[in-house]
């Protein structure tokens, strides 16, 4: 049996690929962002997957898991900074255009978590 499309194809092969995304990047209105507000399922403006747990990012185009760093004023992630107080979630890197956050609607954060067993 053939199928028509790679979307058909990969969901065949439980592979799922998760594009949904608000239409906007996410906004904080004016509330300081927390490692809480951080946590569950990103799309970034890269069209790249995000699970974070705790403090751990997992990007789906990677195997390795980068650690969230909370300093101060920003939150850092693989060279990439975070400002606390910003209203849109943009990370920001030298010499890289900047980074947008967009919430994936795929999951439960609270499930997400409760579930989480950190690799050693």
């Amino acid at each position: 049996m053939g199928y028509s499309s790679k979307k058909e194809e990969n969901k065949r092969k439980g592979k799922w690929e998760f594009k949904e995304k608000t239409e906007n990047p996410f906004v904080f209105s004016g509330k300081e962002i927390t490692l809480s507000d951080l946590q569950g399922y990103w799309i970034t403006s890269h069209s790249q997957n995000i699970t974070v747990i705790h403090t751990s990012a997992k990007f789906s185009k990677s195997v390795n898991i980068y650690q969230i760093e909370n300093a101060g004023n920003i939150f850092t992630l693989d060279g990439w900074v975070l400002k606390k107080q910003s209203d849109i979630l943009t990370w920001k890197k030298e010499n890289q255009n900047d980074v947008f956050w967009y919430r994936n609607k795929r999951a439960d954060v609270n499930k997400l978590c409760k579930n989480y067993e950190p690799r050693l």
